[in-house]
């Protein structure tokens, strides 16, 4: 049977069009993962709209509910003669979209591209089976949070480290209130954690559901951020905790307010939080990094995580990532295996 997803528009018509490679990989990955047995996705033109196409003996509901997690993914249709008619029975989202997207700064990470990471990330773990359940996402450098909250939609725990005090104080402030505005039940505190030397950071924790039922019930999400080095993520958590460790590194552009500023020397840095990432991840886990190719090379990344431990996802798809962002970024995406 053959299948066409609609991908999501953007108004960056140059950004659209570089991306476009993003989905064939993403979908390949989902696939394999899942072990769905496919044909390689083509773009075809069907009816003047322009579809990534591909073929498959049967559409599991697994399979059907995964691809409506793939990030660009605006419809998925079953081609049926000339005719489109849209499979998308049974998508649900655990929070709703809204919460990663309400937020608007200088040097914020596109929402669709942290949720393609995210995919990325679990279908090329142990866990990919494991898509719909409650998966525990780390972002190590996680910023204002979006990684949290588009884990948080998929219904994942999540958890972050940031050296930025006042970036870890907006995720507080932003989750509370959009908790207490969508009337959903939770539980806030904090804890304050001893660091190196006379440092001390804050780790904040929110438990929440996405009914009242539920949180009832303690079948809830956690939520959970800290100010500090991410190469003491082992003070703020567990090892052996996380299913998948996903971050977008610095671009080395000056963003307004901070949050991704320059980095002295961001190599050195990744040397010693590689190890204690890779402390972080349950076997059969994965880190996915986002970075800038004029600033940073895989061949320079590499050699560091591989020395930490981690084993290089580097062929077939996973070498296709690199995509134009805009005028002083160029990014690419690495994937690694504990």
């Amino acid at each position: 049977m053959k299948y066409a997803i609609l991908r999501k528009p953007h108004q960056n018509v140059r950004y659209f069009e570089a991306i476009k490679t993003l989905m064939v990989n993403e979908v390949i990955i989902t696939a394999k993962g899942l072990k769905a047995q496919i044909s390689v996705p083509v773009y075809e033109s069907i009816g003047g709209l322009e579809l990534l196409t591909f073929t498959c003996d049967e559409l599991t509901p697994e399979f059907q509910s995964a691809l409506g997690r793939v990030s660009s993914n605006l419809i998925l249709f079953e081609v049926v003669g000339e005719l489109l008619r849209p499979v998308m029975d049974g998508l649900k989202t655990y929070f709703p979209e809204d919460l990663s997207r309400i937020l608007k700064y200088n040097g914020k990470t596109n929402e669709d591209f942290t949720s393609l990471m995210l995919t990325v990330a679990v279908m090329s773990s142990d866990f990919a089976g494991e898509f719909d359940q409650k998966l525990s996402i780390l972002d190590p450098m996680c910023g204002r949070g979006t990684t949290l909250y588009e884990s948080l939609i998929r219904g994942y725990d999540s958890a972050g480290v940031e050296q930025d005090k006042q970036a870890v104080s907006e995720v507080d402030k932003y989750l509370k209130r959009y908790l207490k505005y969508g009337k959903y039940k939770h539980e806030a505190s904090h804890q304050t954690i001893h660091l190196s030397g006379t440092k001390n950071g804050t780790k904040y924790t929110i438990e929440t559901a996405d009914s009242a039922e539920h949180f009832k019930a303690k079948d809830r999400r956690t939520v959970q951020f800290a100010s500090g080095d991410t190469a003491e993520v082992n003070k703020f958590y567990k090892k052996n905790s996380f299913h998948s460790v996903l971050t977008d590194l610095p671009y080395g552009v000056q963003h307004k307010g901070g949050e991704r500023g320059v980095w002295v020397d961001l190599t050195q840095t990744l040397k010693k939080a590689g190890p204690e990432w890779f402390k972080m991840l349950r076997r059969g886990g994965t880190l996915v990094i986002a970075y800038n190719t004029y600033h940073l090379k895989r061949s320079e990344l590499d050699p560091i995580f591989e020395a930490a431990g981690f084993t290089a996802l580097n062929t077939g798809v996973y070498a296709n990532f690199e995509h134009w962002v805009e005028q002083a970024v160029n990014r690419d995406i690495l994937v690694y295996k504990k």
